[in-house]
């Protein structure tokens, strides 16, 4: 989710302050196979969420790992 706001961030960047003379069509038709990719990621996230946390809760192994992933990433960004 946040990597897609992030994106939308760059692509406003990117439409307001342009050096060239593209028209915004041009534009939206460089982003919108990207557009198109956030939107199936949206459309399937809660089904891939539940699907992770059925797996969770059969798995230790897969938990412990998750958790392993997940404190790695909090500490990445901390760190920065």
């Amino acid at each position: 989710m946040f990597v897609g706001i992030s994106y939308f961030k760059f692509v406003s960047f990117y439409i307001l302050y342009r050096k060239d003379n593209k028209r915004i069509g041009d534009i939206m038709l460089k982003v919108t196979p990207h557009l198109i990719r956030q939107t199936e990621y949206v459309k399937d996230f809660q089904k891939s969420s539940e699907l992770v946390e059925s797996y969770r809760k059969k798995s230790n192994t897969f938990s412990n790992e998750l958790k392993t992933i997940l404190v790695r990433k909090i500490q990445f960004f901390s760190e920065q």
